[in-house]
């Protein structure tokens, strides 16, 4: 995992802090390091008007989550998905504990 972008893992570990099912996956003692010091560093350079990164992270991935589970059941259940720049996501595997769920994630070749 070392070619792998400080962003993916950064937001590997903010699925994890977020607790997100399954995050444990990807999540690494690089990436948890990443994540803290990334947000000791924000924290004090910026302004506590908005929403953290990590709580901002954390929402939109709910939100995809949530949108995607209202989607499949509509569809009763199955449908298949296509994931771009899916990073460390742990939401195929989520997904697909249903089997009519086929689900593809693309994304750089590191990943």
């Amino acid at each position: 995992m070392s070619d792998l972008s400080i962003t993916a893992k950064y937001t590997a570990h903010a699925w994890v802090f977020g607790k997100f099912e399954c995050a444990e996956l990807f999540d690494t003692e690089e990436a948890k390091f990443l994540f803290d010091v990334t947000n000791a560093a924000l924290d004090l350079t910026s302004g506590k008007a908005a929403p953290s990164l990590p709580h901002s992270l954390v929402q939109r991935h709910a939100i995809i989550d949530r949108l995607l589970s209202d989607w499949l059941l509509e569809r009763g259940g199955t449908g298949q998905v296509l994931e771009l720049a899916a990073g460390l996501s742990a939401r195929g595997v989520r997904f697909t504990r249903n089997p009519e769920v086929s689900y593809t994630e693309v994304d750089l070749p590191a990943v």
